[in-house]
């Protein structure tokens, strides 16, 4: 269904392809914005994230002089699933560059990352992705389990991330985890996500999801990742370095970031994330960088490019 704006001077079709594989044509405009994210200024101001940036900063010495702590992850990203109807364009784009930022930092080894992607992204080999966390990780260590692709939820009301061969549902995932001893850290960048939470909530585990229980969130040609994913990854590289830091700017972020295009694209495209911590402190996923002020005022004057956009359902 298309719509005629009478105030933009510029038209562009923006597919959004859903997971249940219909295709849905709506018009937006493709004006260059910049927002400024107040919402992200006000949290620098908040004692809560003052307090929790100066423990990031004095645990920094004492972590990177453990070497009894490990980092473990495993990053699923699926594009290309059977058929047509269902492909992603930035799924394996947004774990690559998250593990482009993990691995340009002190803490983080290639050979303690594996990743799933694709045809290789079946329930089996999560499965054994896991086991293989099971195997290496202990009481001290910190695994991640990051996924970007599909998800939804079944007619008996769980969750499930629908892998290349397979749906997995919360509860299952949730009993794959239990085995893990160290603390896990679940990054879920797909629809309805933050579903998973009730089902994954236990004491050492931080978990982090794209939306809310019953939202949509999306992929976007203007990031070229999803956009939980992106903010998430950029704050990571930038500005924090515990999960919980990290979805302190992440969520404003991508708040302001889908309001922005529900009000371009005259559509509700707007998603909330959402955070579950089990675990006591700070979990870090990066042990050393520096917290640059000028990092912050070039990630909250983000700029939308000023080309014809395509956004993706997850």
């Amino acid at each position: 269904m298309t719509k005629n704006l009478k105030n933009i001077g510029i038209f562009f079709i923006i597919p959004l392809i859903v997971c249940t594989s219909y295709t849905t044509i709506v018009n937006g405009n493709n004006n260059l914005y910049n927002d400024n994210f107040q919402n992200v200024e006000k949290i620098t101001n908040n004692t809560l994230f003052q307090q929790k940036e100066n423990i990031d900063q004095t645990q920094d010495a004492s972590e990177i002089n453990d070497i009894t702590k490990n980092y473990w992850a495993v990053l699923i990203g699926i594009n290309d699933y059977p058929g047509d109807n269902n492909d992603l364009p930035y799924s394996i784009n947004e774990i690559t560059s998250f593990q482009k930022t993990l691995l340009h930092t002190r803490n983080w080894k290639q050979s303690n990352i594996k990743i799933l992607t694709d045809t290789n992204a079946t329930n089996s080999s999560l499965i054994n992705a896991i086991k293989w966390l099971d195997e290496n990780e202990d009481s001290n260590d910190v695994s991640i389990i990051y996924f970007a692709g599909h998800g939804s939820r079944n007619s008996n009301g769980q969750e499930y991330l629908m892998l290349y061969d397979a749906k997995i549902t919360d509860k299952e995932l949730d009993t794959q985890l239990d085995n893990l001893e160290g603390k896990i850290i679940v990054i879920l960048d797909s629809c309805k996500s933050g579903g998973f939470i009730e089902e994954l909530r236990q004491n050492k585990r931080v978990i982090l999801t794209a939306c809310s229980k019953n939202e949509l969130t999306y992929q976007d040609d203007n990031l070229q990742s999803g956009i939980f994913g992106y903010f998430l990854n950029r704050t990571l590289d930038k500005l924090a370095k515990s999960a919980e830091t990290a979805f302190l700017f992440t969520n404003p972020l991508c708040v302001s970031y889908s309001e922005k295009l529900s009000e371009i694209y005259h559509g509700n495209y707007t998603f909330h994330p959402a955070k579950y911590d089990g675990t006591i402190g700070l979990t870090k996923i990066i042990t050393w960088r520096k917290f640059l002020p000028s990092s912050l005022e070039n990630l909250a004057s983000f700029k939308i490019k000023s080309f014809k956009s395509k956004i993706w359902i997850l």
